[in-house]
């Protein structure tokens, strides 16, 4: 299993109220091991690339809602 298939499924876990602060940090961790990993090589799967990029997206979602409900209390 490549490290974007992991982070697009730790990213995916955000739903989960008691793991997205937990998952949602791994899956950006993942998510950028992932696209460094690919900047060394030559050809880019761009499918392993759109997994990277939309597990870091959802990893940032619980990140942002927490942000966004600390602000408006």
């Amino acid at each position: 299993m490549n490290k974007s298939h992991i982070c697009f499924i730790l990213g995916a876990f955000f739903w989960l109220p008691l793991f997205n602060l937990f998952l949602g940090p791994l899956a950006i961790f993942f998510g950028f091991k992932s696209i460094s990993e690919m900047r060394g090589k030559k050809e880019i799967n761009k499918k392993h690339l759109a997994l990277s990029i939309t597990g870091i997206f959802m990893g940032l979602l619980p990140i942002i809602f927490l942000a966004i409900a600390y602000i408006t209390l």
